[in-house]
């Protein structure tokens, strides 16, 4: 599917109505500001107190992509997402706010409407009109450039090299008149997109494996030019599409954009620990059948009500169920590391039962469900981390066997 500038989609799969919450193998939409549209590359103020992104086909748009916005209280949630009030008929995307101003990109400024990098400062309370940044040698026809700002003289740039439709990753030096970009030497023959720098890592995504995933390379010389293996966040890819990648920065989690088979893209959070961890699918020995579908369920603090989000995953679990006949399901519930073994362990439990009645209302017969409780033996993220993090371990993995 073919993108309107700045973002293009690449591969992306089937759009249905996105979802304000929806969890996948540890990584969660919990309480970040998505909407029925499209949300698109995240970007944190540098205090991490404010995060931009960009909303695709929103009706409160002036153009097809606009610049939103959403401020994180004090108590650790973000606030409803409102547009930047310097959006044009254009397509506009915030690439980074600093001491400088709140650099803005596909910004229209004055009669220039290709695309470009523009600057706005904030002066007697407002932002100001933003003015164009030349770089001379960032022009093209292709209606296509994404941006990161590294430093005050340097910019990672995303587009289509001489010759190719398909984007490529380059460096400019911005305080120069000429700002000739060079290549990185990381580029595939596909989409290599969305650079986020992170010393000592550059954070980029590339369907150079098929759908667009999210990959990493460690700069090994300081003037850009030599890089080692770029490797997949084989903990957080899916057979989806995940791209635009972003790390809080004082908290260190990673914000990034993910649409599945049949959803709109929506922003999504994992922490560090979960960028390379595996997916093992764990199978009784005992019972000598194979794992033929999987699913996990994601709870509230401290309970075990199953929430609107769930329950549609639980109704779509549920249908399969019947369809597929499974011998068995394995219902396992987990907790967070926060509180006793013992109260831990008996919450648990009561998400598996919590699921398992849901089942047993939708006709699956009680013989083939097998409840286990795991408690916080196995909780990934350490109970000193803050609460929006420890999200991934309250949760119930569901295991079909045949």
């Amino acid at each position: 599917m073919r993108r309107r500038n700045p973002f293009k989609r690449h591969r992306m799969p089937g759009i249905f109505p996105g979802l304000w919450c929806l969890f996948f193998w540890g990584t969660t939409y919990a309480q970040l500001p998505n909407s029925s549209a499209q949300e698109l590359a995240p970007v944190f103020s540098p205090k991490g107190d404010t995060l931009f992104f960009v909303r695709d086909g929103h009706p409160q748009n002036k153009g097809l992509q606009d610049a939103w916005f959403s401020v994180r209280g004090h108590d650790g949630r973000w606030s409803e997402a409102l547009p930047l009030p310097l959006n044009t008929r254009f397509d506009d995307a915030v690439v980074a706010l600093t001491a400088e101003g709140l650099y803005l990109a596909n910004q229209s400024t004055g009669r220039r409407s290709r695309p470009g990098l523009s600057l706005s400062r904030y002066r007697n309370g407002q932002w100001q009109k933003p003015e164009a940044i030349d770089l001379p040698g960032l022009s093209t026809a292709s209606g296509h450039i994404g941006f990161h700002v590294v430093s005050n003289s340097l910019l990672l740039v995303a587009m289509p090299a001489a010759g190719r439709e398909d984007d490529d990753l380059f460096l400019v030096p911005k305080t120069t008149s000429r700002a000739e970009p060079i290549p990185l030497g990381l580029n595939s023959d596909g989409n290599d997109f969305a650079p986020f720098w992170r010393e000592p890592y550059l954070y980029f995504a590339s369907d150079r494996g098929g759908n667009a995933d999210l990959y990493r390379a460690r700069r090994l010389s300081d003037d850009w030019s030599e890089w080692g293996d770029p490797e997949p966040l084989a903990g957080i890819n899916t057979p989806g599409f995940e791209a635009y990648p972003a790390f809080h920065p004082t908290e260190g989690w990673l914000c990034f954009v993910r649409a599945e088979e049949g959803r709109d893209a929506d922003l999504v959070v994992a922490t560090e620990t979960m960028l390379f961890k595996e997916k093992p699918i764990e199978v009784p020995a005992t019972t000598g059948l194979a794992v033929s579908r999987t699913g996990t369920i994601y709870f509230p603090f401290n309970s075990a009500e199953l929430v609107p989000t769930a329950l549609d995953q639980l109704r779509r679990l549920a249908a399969h169920a019947q369809q597929e006949a499974p011998r068995i399901i394995q219902v396992v519930g987990f907790a967070d590391a926060v509180g006793e073994a013992g109260s831990n362990k008996t919450l648990s439990m009561r998400r598996a039962e919590a699921i398992r009645a849901f089942l047993l209302e939708k006709g699956i017969p009680d013989s083939v469900i097998r409840l286990s409780a795991e408690g916080k033996e196995k909780a990934v993220v350490p109970s000193d981390s803050p609460e929006t993090d420890r999200q991934p371990d309250r949760k119930a993995e569901i295991q079909f066997l045949k």
